[in-house]
Formats: structure tokens, C-alpha cells, sequence
């Protein structure tokens, strides 16, 4: 069986593996722009110390903090959440029908990305793995497809691809 870097187990008492809690983050909690106004503001030499550490926490928050989706396929759910330090804010929703995965790739600062996403009949499509190799997105894609039963499909520029087993 192959074992990616792209989940994690909750626990090693879980009954939870790689392939069934899935973690991507999907970027910034904060645009960035945010962060440079909030550092330009320490150079200001008329600002008292107090004042300048004021704007160093928010600061440090700001680095700190991003968004992700966390996908339990075993207990079909998923949540957008905000992370801060080691806190998580969002909460659980029910993933709607599976109808197949997908498997897509897009540039990425000279690189390429890989990404494998759960279509849905209903409005919400999910990313279950980002990642920059595409023997991991594969190996994924396809373990999950058998795990689940559901069809594999790669996103090509003629359309949708049926990936065999």
C-alpha cells in the first residue's frame, strides 16, 4: 500500500489512516498586503516601544494564520477552517454525493501542481491533496477510487480522461 505525505492520522488509536482524513490548505488567512502595511509601521521612529509591540502580535498573527479544508471520508464529512497557531475554526458539513475524483494539474511559481478533488452532485467540490508529484497524486487518486468504489477520471485538454486501475 502506498503511504504519501499528503494526510495524516488523527491519532495511532484511530481508526483514521492517510487515505481516509485528508488536510490541504488552500492559502493566507490574510492578504499579504496586510502584512507589509503592519511592518512598515515598526520603522516609524516616533512610535513608542508599547506601541510598536502592539503592532508586532497582530503581525505575527498575521504570518501565522491560514486557510485549508480538512476531507473525513471516513465519516463523509469536510470543513473549511482557519488556522491559527494549533487552533482550528470551522465546522463539520456533510459531503454530498460522490459522483467521481479528479485528477487536475496548473502551473505554480515554476512548477507544476497536482491536485486531486472529489466531484459532487451537489455545489460543492472538494481538493482532498496538493501536491508537486504526480506518482503521489496518482497512487493517491487510485487508492481512494478503490477504497470508495468511485470512478477515476483525468482532467486533460480533451476533456475528461477515464484513468485505469
Amino acid at each position: 500500500m502506498f503511504k504519501g505525505p499528503f494526510g495524516y492520522a488523527h491519532d495511532k488509536a484511530s481508526v483514521h489512516d492517510n487515505y481516509f482524513v485528508f488536510d490541504t490548505r488552500t492559502g493566507a488567512m490574510f492578504p499579504f498586503v496586510y502584512l507589509l502595511v503592519t511592518f512598515a509601521f515598526l520603522f516609524i521612529p516616533v512610535f513608542p516601544g508599547w506601541l510598536a509591540f502592539c503592532v508586532v502580535i497582530p503581525g505575527v498573527a498575521l504570518i501565522a494564520g491560514y486557510r485549508g479544508v480538512e476531507v473525513n471520508l471516513a465519516d463523509m464529512q469536510y470543513r473549511d477552517y482557519k488556522h491559527l497557531f494549533h487552533w482550528r475554526i470551522g465546522t463539520y458539513k456533510a459531503i454530498e454525493t460522490p459522483k467521481y475524483l479528479l485528477l487536475s494539474s496548473d502551473s505554480y511559481r515554476d512548477a507544476v501542481r497536482y491536485q486531486l478533488h472529489i466531484i459532487t452532485e451537489g455545489r460543492r467540490d472538494l481538493v482532498l491533496m496538493t501536491t508537486f508529484s504526480e506518482e503521489d497524486q496518482l497512487a493517491a487518486g487510485r487508492e481512494v477510487a478503490k477504497r470508495h468504489g468511485w470512478k477515476l477520471y483525468d482532467n486533460t485538454q480533451d476533456g475528461l480522461v477515464e484513468v485505469m486501475s
